[in-house]
């Protein structure tokens, strides 16, 4: 599995997973995804420098979107890991988070961190499997998790 920063060249695929993907943006936000909001969302204090889209697998059959050194340094947050309905469920992800992990420990991060939806129980349990543990929470309605960037999964 490889992970491919993607450009704006890569907007129509990543359109149409989003579009693939509606069950999860209805689940989470109650409307449809944006590419917009995949590209150029960014938490507080960050800059654009600081964020990375990547597409999962060749070619892409999901995108995850990393954030340096948020809610401190040395931590990425993932902010996404989206996969295509097709290809959830065959360890693809899990690879994703691998070599997320394997990229930020190389860049010099220590802990990687997301932030999943209280609607989103499935998420939880995937991100529980892969060794993230509850650390607290910046906003409401969200449960934060983190985990060393060496840890393997669990």
């Amino acid at each position: 599995m490889t992970l491919r920063e993607l450009t704006l060249a890569d907007r129509p695929a990543v359109e149409a997973l989003i579009e693939r993907c509606e069950d999860f943006f209805v689940l989470t936000t109650g409307g449809p995804g944006s590419f917009d909001a995949l590209w150029t969302g960014l938490p507080p204090g960050r800059a654009p420098e600081d964020k990375r889209v990547y597409g999962v697998g060749e070619p892409p059959a999901g995108v995850a979107e990393v954030v340096s050194d948020w809610p401190a340094p040395g931590t990425w947050i993932i902010g996404l890991l989206l996969l295509d309905p097709a290809a959830r469920g065959r360890g693809l992800g899990a690879a994703a988070v691998a070599e997320l992990a394997a990229l930020a420990a190389a860049a010099g991060a220590r802990r990687l961190r997301v932030a999943v939806d209280e609607a989103n129980p499935r998420a939880l349990a995937f991100w529980q499997r892969e060794g993230f543990t509850p650390v607290p929470a910046r906003y409401p309605g969200a449960l934060a998790l983190e985990r060393a960037t060496g840890t393997p999964r669990g």
